[in-house]
């Protein structure tokens, strides 16, 4: 392995009106924190429901693993896990319900691509497959914002589940996202 979380690319956190970019080494304790700031950032562009959706995808953050974990373990290191061993990732659920797409570069061939999230996970072979044939870098993960104009009038609804062995500091058995 690779210590990455210093490389200052890989850390970048960025709030629009259009989107949330995370850096891929940005820790999950760091998530819950950029999700708290999009939620009160975006205040006049998007609607009170939609930030409830983000308040709602913190409080299911927060529930992935302890704050120990939390404080090291990465949104990178998350989708690898889930992607090489089919780890059933709490943030693999969460990201596909919003849409995210994960930033990443091609090994092989150097280029820049975003790709949806279930695309990322079982590309190059299934959850049983632990040889990939497309091996991709990890440099962030793009959550897109409704548009203003789309949300007047419009209301959101969001709900997660996690089913483990313990409510906290346990993998999850099943996830579930609906928006």
């Amino acid at each position: 392995f690779i210590e990455v979380t210093h490389i200052r690319d890989l850390r970048q956190r960025e709030i629009t009106d259009t989107h949330i970019r995370i850096g891929g080494a940005t820790t999950l304790s760091e998530l819950v924190q950029l999700l708290d700031e999009a939620a009160a950032s975006t205040a006049s562009t998007c609607c009170a429901s939609f930030r409830a959706v983000l308040a709602g995808v913190q409080s299911h953050v927060l529930r992935i693993a302890n704050w120990h974990v939390r404080d090291v373990g990465t949104v990178a290191g998350n989708l690898a896990l889930a992607r090489k061993f089919g780890f059933e990732s709490d943030l693999v659920t969460l990201f596909t319900v919003l849409e995210a797409g994960v930033t990443v570069v091609d090994v092989a061939t150097g280029t820049c691509s975003t790709v949806p999230v279930l695309t990322f996970v079982r590309a190059g072979g299934d959850a049983t497959t632990t040889t990939k044939t497309t091996t991709w870098f990890i440099t962030g993960v793009c959550i897109p914002l409704p548009p203003p104009s789309t949300t007047i009038g419009r209301t959101y609804f969001f709900s997660s589940y996690k089913v483990g062995i313990r409510v906290q500091n346990s993998h999850a058995i099943v996830n579930a996202a609906f928006l």
